[in-house]
């Protein structure tokens, strides 16, 4: 499958990897985003990417039906990572739709409701590879409900009582082990500690 390396400063456009604040502890802590998984026979699995610069409604198919707002205001912030494009493959969603082997139906359907949501499939890139954070643009960003910032610090919870560990601090834990759905995700890292993120 043929992919294409962009060049950051084409056309002025910046790459993100759009999601929220219990996946993206994951990612932190796993030092990757990886592909998401593959319930329905007819989807592929892709690291997904945006162009747009603001949001990506997108991210509303992951079970979230509530808009940027509402996820914020419910406690699960909206976040975001740059990727370098010069060192990940991306495939644009009309070569995706091509070569993927993704059915018409899901393609479509795609299309359909993200655009209802006011998503432009022209925006959507694909990566068919995980991407590990060395290939990102560090910090990630955070919405703090008016504009994009980079927080210093990212509360959790260990052993009910809460805490705040900066970026780099996770990037250098320890994994033992993650359990728990994006609600309340559970990360063991060493010295056996239970991380709980709200």
């Amino acid at each position: 499958m043929k992919s294409k390396k962009f060049s950051m400063k084409e056309k002025g456009i910046r790459f993100w990897h759009y999601t929220v604040a219990p996946h993206m502890l994951k990612i932190i802590l796993q030092k990757v985003i990886k592909p998401s998984p593959v319930y329905v026979r007819g989807e592929c699995s892709a690291v997904w990417i945006s162009t747009n610069q603001d949001w990506e409604e997108m991210v509303r198919k992951k079970g979230f039906n509530d808009r940027r707002k509402e996820m914020y205001e419910m406690g699960c912030t909206p976040v975001r990572i740059e990727i370098n494009p010069k060192m990940v493959d991306l495939i644009p969603w009309r070569q995706f739709k091509k070569e993927s082997g993704i059915t018409p139906f899901f393609a479509n359907g795609y299309e359909k409701v993200d655009r209802e949501w006011g998503a432009n499939p022209k925006e959507w890139f694909a990566s068919y590879k995980p991407i590990p954070l060395s290939s990102c643009n560090l910090p990630p960003q955070y919405w703090n409900g008016n504009e994009w910032i980079e927080q210093g610090d990212i509360p959790i919870i260990i052993k009910n009582k809460v805490y705040f560990a900066s970026f780099d601090e996770l990037l250098k834990a320890k994994i033992v082990g993650i359990e728990g759905s994006v609600w309340d995700v559970q990360i063991k890292i060493k010295y056996e500690e239970t991380i709980q993120y709200h």
